[in-house]
């Protein structure tokens, strides 16, 4: 298996576009008829289809590009060090995240439905405490995704010589390398255990009953892990981009159709469920190849950005469920409220991101390397430089 440069660029663009359609798609929750956190008075069914777009491959896109990073870090430290720096970078921001980040979420969510009396400075004292009486308690809310990747990862380190191994397998790397096995592979593997799964299991987001969403997020998080270093599964996926795009058209229309099919039998809730998979594949391997294809190249904008865009993640939900508690009373209008909400949203973000970029040791708090900016530009330079040579 001819192994791959030490860093593919692409991944970092795709990590942030990625993280970056979170913001438009959870403002458009509030607008959406899909339960949420919080609704705005303009919310319509009408926005539904354009959420369904990106709703079934997102997050599965990012739990893949998250494998692959991990795999990167792991290739060049122990497995002691690993763990060390990934509780470091993803388990810091994960407990401040639950108790400080996600609380005003809480909070605004309890006020709504009445289950509480207004106060933040008594309900954190009561949210902190872990009180039973308090109906929304302490929850990690979006943070989720963190812990799941910090525990995937953690599980997936000790196995990688194994891993390794199994991938420079005659077979495994002929699999890599066939278009026909990138193109079905994965998806008929993640179809399978997710028709198998969602039955029993509904999705909730809670780590340890939560089989149905691993059945999903954990293949992807492994096939990003085990296949980064192959060319040969990196040329297959540039090859099948424009394919794998006209293909998640119809998949789409599929899935939009099946999102308005409420009385289902239980042939097709699994012919939908297997078609969701698919077209989340399609859509994955798709955005994977036109990835390496046009941004496959460093850049000093990408490099600020992904640097900061774990941070956006963390404190994005919160600021627009808080942003949009405060817009609401304005009546801005069905186009005005949600393009004010956006941009103060991403404004509100971006200034959290600058500030917290100069707190010293306390940067981890919100997902952000110690190292320095400057630093960490210099090494990717060297790093780029050195890949050249």
């Amino acid at each position: 298996m001819q192994p791959t440069p030490t860093r593919l660029w692409f991944l970092d663009w795709i990590r942030v576009a990625a993280f970056g359609v979170l913001i438009p798609y959870h403002v458009g929750m509030l607008y959406s008829s899909w339960d949420w956190l919080a609704k705005s008075s303009y919310a319509d069914p009408a926005v539904d289809p354009w959420l369904l777009v990106s709703s079934p491959w997102r997050l599965p896109l990012l739990f893949f590009v998250s494998g692959a990073a991990a795999r990167f870090l792991r290739d060049r430290t122990t497995t002691g060090e690993f763990a060390r720096r990934r509780l470091l970078r993803l388990g810091v921001p994960l407990v401040f995240g639950v108790l400080v980040v996600c609380a005003p979420t809480v909070y605004l969510e309890s006020r709504a439905a009445n289950a509480i009396e207004p106060g933040i400075l008594h309900f954190l004292s009561r949210y902190w405490m872990r009180d039973p009486s308090l109906r929304f308690g302490l929850d990690w809310e979006h943070l989720w995704f963190v812990a799941y990747v910090l525990v995937y990862a953690l599980l997936a380190a000790p196995w990688r010589d194994v891993i390794v191994r199994a991938t420079r397998i005659p077979a495994v790397e002929r699999l890599f390398g066939s278009r026909w096995g990138v193109a079905l592979g994965p998806a008929l593997l993640t179809a399978l255990l997710y028709c198998a799964t969602r039955g029993s299991f509904p999705i909730t987001n809670n780590l340890v009953r939560d089989w149905a969403n691993h059945a999903v997020c954990l293949p992807y998080f492994l096939l990003g892990f085990a296949a980064v270093r192959s060319e040969g599964f990196w040329s297959s996926i540039e090859m099948l981009r424009w394919p794998m795009l006209f293909a998640a058209v119809p998949l789409y229309g599929i899935e939009f159709w099946a999102s308005g099919q409420y009385e289902q039998d239980l042939l097709l809730r699994f012919a939908t469920r297997f078609a969701r998979c698919v077209y989340a594949w399609a859509a994955i391997a798709a955005v994977l190849g036109f990835g390496r294809r046009w941004f496959n190249r460093p850049g000093a904008t990408i490099a600020w950005l992904n640097r900061g865009v774990f941070c956006f993640y963390i404190v994005h939900q919160p600021v627009i469920v808080v942003a949009a508690a405060a817009i609401a009373p304005l009546r801005l209008g069905v186009v005005g409220e949600p393009i004010v909400l956006l941009l103060t949203t991403a404004a509100s973000c971006l200034a959290i991101y600058v500030v917290a970029d100069r707190l010293g040791p306390a940067k981890l708090l919100l997902g952000l390397p110690l190292e320095s900016a400057g630093a960490r530009r210099q090494r990717l330079a060297q790093q780029q430089l050195a890949e050249q040579g």
